[in-house]
């Protein structure tokens, strides 16, 4: 790909350069860029204003003559990041049904795409419902949904002001079907890395928790999925907490765990509660030695109560992340066990990670 950027040597014209320089080697896409700062080439190519882009030999893109410069050089690389299908940048899939719960978990999701350099991608699966098609036509309902996911993305874009161009980039795709199953098919794309979707609050039941769509999720998915309840806001992973019984079971987890603490930058805090247990030699030593010995802790703490340890160490220890796996005799499930007290109720500002 070979970019021209027109302009004189301004800190726009340098910003444009820098911007588009990082977000293409970051993806991973070849290109090169040329920089044009004869005024008779402006006129000649009927430029009004620098500066300005050209890729290969396509139309001008005038950045200041489509909006404010921010914004138009954000939509401008989105645009053309897109069109590489994001080249090899990682993707964080956020669900969206514009409840309260699924955008506070796009606000989540939103900040930690920024943070470990992805791509947002905000999907919104519309089901249609019949009693609405008898009152108005298919086409207009699925128009007015799509302008919905439209003016949500762009408040997203707005919300970030000044810091527009630090933000991740946000990709948008609307379906039409049943929701679980057009995320799980959306996940399926080879850089999305994590799911991320609202929890919907404690109660007694699996589903009832997560709510029936993030529950098949969580055991179709392909990747890693990240559950967001209603109350937890967003300040940096720094600590992730996997609570285990037996280590030896977890093997095929490890590479997802290690890739997400890698990703995040964060602390891992492994904790048993029980007897002391030994783990597997092989899974300490990849751990300590992929994620550097200074950032992996081993905890033991002997108690019955595992719910209340797990809360007390998770509020006491600070940690950002709680970390499961996604089967049936996993702690995730046992947390959720009828039998559990109110302690749980701490658990509702701690996002779960459930990996494959």
């Amino acid at each position: 790909m070979r970019i021209t950027v027109f302009g004189t040597a301004t800190s726009g014209h340098h910003l444009v350069t820098s911007i588009l320089n990082d977000m293409l080697q970051n993806a991973g896409i070849d290109f090169s860029i040329q920089e044009e700062s004869n005024v008779s080439i402006f006129v000649e190519k009927g430029i009004k204003s620098v500066p300005a882009i050209q890729i290969n030999d396509e139309a001008i893109y005038c950045l200041k003559s489509n909006g404010s410069f921010s914004s138009s050089l954000r939509e401008f690389v989105n645009e053309l990041l897109k069109k590489n299908n994001y080249g090899n940048m990682p993707v964080v899939l956020i669900p969206i049904d514009f409840s309260n719960t699924s955008i506070n978990a796009f606000s989540y999701g939103h900040r930690m795409s920024t943070d470990i350099g992805a791509i947002t991608k905000a999907l919104h699966v519309f089901k249609p419902k019949y009693e609405e098609s008898k009152v108005t036509s298919f086409d207009k309902i699925i128009e007015k949904e799509k302008v919905v996911l439209n003016k949500f993305v762009e408040k997203m874009n707005v919300d970030w002001g000044s810091d527009i161009l630090k933000a991740a980039l946000i990709d948008q795709e609307f379906e039409i079907g049943f929701p679980a199953e057009k995320i799980i098919e959306c996940a399926q794309d080879k850089n999305t890395q994590l799911i991320v979707m609202g929890s919907t609050g404690i109660s007694n039941s699996l589903k009832n928790w997560f709510g029936s769509v993030s529950t098949e999720i969580i055991y179709k998915a392909n990747c890693p999925v990240l559950l967001i309840p209603s109350k937890a806001k967003y300040k940096g992973i720094k600590k992730v907490l996997i609570a285990y019984d037996n280590l030896s079971l977890d093997k095929n987890c490890i590479g997802q765990l290690i890739d997400f603490c890698q990703y995040t930058n964060a602390q891992l805090n492994l904790l048993h509660v029980g007897s002391s247990l030994d783990i597997d030699d092989g899974i300490k030593q990849s751990l300590t030695h992929q994620l550097q010995k200074e950032n992996v802790f081993f905890h033991y703490i002997d108690s019955k109560d595992i719910v209340g340890t797990i809360s007390q160490f998770s509020i006491a220890n600070n940690m950002d992340i709680i970390v499961t796996r996604s089967t049936k005799r996993s702690i995730l499930e046992a947390l959720l066990h009828t039998s559990i007290s109110k302690k749980l109720v701490a658990f509702s500002t701690i996002p779960i990670l459930v990996l494959r």
